[in-house]
């Protein structure tokens, strides 16, 4: 898979996901917040927008969850 293909953005997601699922949220935050960067038009992006603030929720990390909450609304 491409960085930058036609899956890309889908295939980061899913990634995410799948850590989440093993409960290893740290994992999930990577492939997450480098898709929050992206182009909002996609819909892989706007879910890893709320993603990360659930990630870190998960993680007892209230002030970061907070953060990444305001910043989705804000999108």
């Amino acid at each position: 898979m491409r960085l930058n293909g036609p899956f890309a953005n889908s295939a980061m997601l899913a990634a995410g996901w799948v850590a989440a699922a093993d409960d290893d949220y740290r994992r999930a935050l990577a492939p997450w917040q480098a898709l929050a960067d992206r182009a909002r038009i996609d819909n892989a992006v706007q879910e890893s927008l709320l993603a990360v603030p659930y990630a870190y929720a998960q993680l007892d990390a209230g002030p970061q969850a907070a953060e990444y909450y305001a910043r989705a609304i804000d999108v």
